[in-house]
């Protein structure tokens, strides 16, 4: 039993595979990654956006321009001019480089600090899954509405149940071929950002020493397992929305209306839930079971939109989320089982 069903599995991969949009996706996924990571390297290396101090101390006829930021102060030096001014300009001058330090600088090293990090291995996972997922999440919307409801409408599906092929297996190799597919592009577009990762970890400074850091990902079990708990964490946030489609696939036999309906309705609940909830504080209380809110708090500080509130519950996110599963699974294989299976119709 389940040999046919893997079998399935694999059919269903190599129709998934044939299409032309997976390819042009994860193209895309990849292309944004690298971009979003070579950028935040670029940011940390030029320090183009940190902060810096411009002053003018002496006489009016004998002002001494001084200038300096915070690699200035992170690197110990002192501006030259300071040695143009007299005892009490030169202690001027270093009192407003103390205060620049302490009021300017002392939060921007901590998120130049925070910028090194993401560009390392397991933290630059997070960022990459997270980015990813929310164009992925579309693809597997569009396919399995289409892996459905294109079988409905060529009546590819009648032909293969009248083989013998029973309605669960078929059922579940699809969701599995899926799953995998979802899978695959993360694994890919993970990889790519793991190797932008070890080569930027060259001219990386390791925390607070400035030395090159040796080895990017320091425990390579360590990051293995961050990167399956995450993968695993975002891969969790697709199964309620496949369902969705699925299930409007099966209720219209369309796979056009599938696609429509679960898009729509993803779109509206990433855009018009969080007005909806900052114009109705009553809202908030509709949101909370919404499966958008809870894919946030799911997936939590580790990811780029994650929800980093610590009253947020990620126990209760994960039952919401299961139970939209498990509803909509029920509902949508209920409905397979019972539906007669007519000939070709159109998608």
């Amino acid at each position: 039993m389940i040999a046919h069903i893997l079998r399935l599995t694999g059919w269903e991969w190599y129709k998934l595979q044939r299409r032309w949009m997976p390819l042009v996706l994860l193209a895309i996924m990849i292309l944004v990654n690298q971009i979003g990571f070579w950028g935040l390297y670029i940011g940390y290396r030029t320090e183009a956006f940190g902060p810096s101090f411009h002053t003018s101390i002496g006489n009016d006829d004998e002002k001494v321009d001084i200038s300096f930021n915070c690699a200035d102060i992170r690197g110990g030096s002192i501006p030259p001019e300071v040695a143009q001014l007299d005892e009490q300009g030169r202690k001027q001058a270093l009192e407003q480089i103390d205060v620049f330090r302490t009021d300017s600088c002392a939060g921007y090293e901590g998120n130049r600090e925070a910028m090194r990090t993401g560009l390392t291995l397991p933290y630059s996972l997070g960022f990459s899954l997270g980015f990813s997922y929310l164009l992925w999440i579309m693809l597997i919307i569009i396919l399995a509405g289409s892996a459905m409801g294109v079988e409905y409408g060529w009546g590819t599906l009648r032909m293969a149940l009248s083989k013998g092929t029973g309605r669960w297996q078929l059922f579940a190799g699809k969701i599995l071929a899926l799953v995998l597919m979802g899978a695959a592009g993360l694994v890919i577009v993970a990889a790519t950002v793991s190797i932008s990762s070890l080569l930027a970890a060259l001219t990386l400074p390791a925390p607070g020493d400035g030395a090159a850091l040796a080895d990017a990902g320091e425990d390579r079990l360590e990051v293995a397992l961050t990167f399956v708990r995450l993968l695993g964490k975002v891969l969790y946030v697709f199964l309620p929305y496949m369902m969705l489609a699925l299930f409007c696939a099966v209720l219209t036999s369309s796979a056009a209306t599938a696609i429509a309906v679960t898009l729509t309705y993803r779109v509206v609940e990433w855009a018009f839930v969080p007005i909806l909830v900052n114009f109705f504080d009553w809202f908030q209380n509709i949101a909370d079971y919404l499966p958008g809110t809870n894919v946030s708090v799911w997936l939590g500080p580790e990811f780029p939109l994650g929800n980093t509130s610590e009253e947020a519950s990620v126990l209760r996110a994960f039952l919401v989320l299961t139970a939209y599963l498990v509803i909509l699974g029920a509902a949508t294989f209920a409905l397979f089982q019972r539906r007669d299976i007519a000939g070709a119709r159109g998608a």
